[in-house]
């Protein structure tokens, strides 16, 4: 398996206990991040998936947010967004 393979993101805060659910907020040197949340409110947290927010500076970008993810989507979403030029 290759290191890129193997890299696993890691959030900067979790939150247990949000909206009945769990959020994992991203931040990276470019600027850009990622709020994921999984809750019985979120696209897909009836079935245990997550949705992804971009944000931008710390605020929502503005794009409609990305939900019915897996947790191997979500790092390789995370691994796009680190990956853009600020």
């Amino acid at each position: 398996m290759s290191k890129q393979a193997e890299e696993v993101i890691a959030p900067i805060d979790v939150d247990h206990s949000w909206c009945g659910g769990t959020r994992r907020e991203y931040a990276f040197k470019n600027g850009y991040g990622a709020s994921v949340i999984c809750s019985p409110y979120s696209y897909g947290g009836k079935r245990g998936l997550w949705e992804l927010a971009e944000l931008y500076e710390g605020d929502l970008t503005g794009s409609e947010p990305v939900g019915f993810l897996t947790e191997d989507d979500v790092q390789k979403k995370l691994k796009e967004i680190k990956g853009r030029k600020a």
